[in-house]
């Protein structure tokens, strides 16, 4: 899993992926921080969206 948080400058953005990641299929989502989240997704963003639950799915 790669976690990438940008501001950009214009509307294209170009991403370098490591190796293990060419010709495998990836999904990328886009949305702005600023953008409301409901409770529920704040409630498991505060568990989930940590730097322990990324290395802890890493491999998978």
């Amino acid at each position: 899993m790669i976690r990438l948080i940008l501001t950009p400058d214009k509307d294209t953005i170009t991403i370098k992926l490591p190796t293990h990641y060419v010709g495998k299929e990836v999904e990328i989502i886009a949305f702005a921080t600023e953008e409301v989240l409901s409770a529920e997704e704040k409630t498991l963003g505060k568990d989930w969206l940590t730097s322990e639950e990324d290395n802890a799915w890493k491999d998978l």
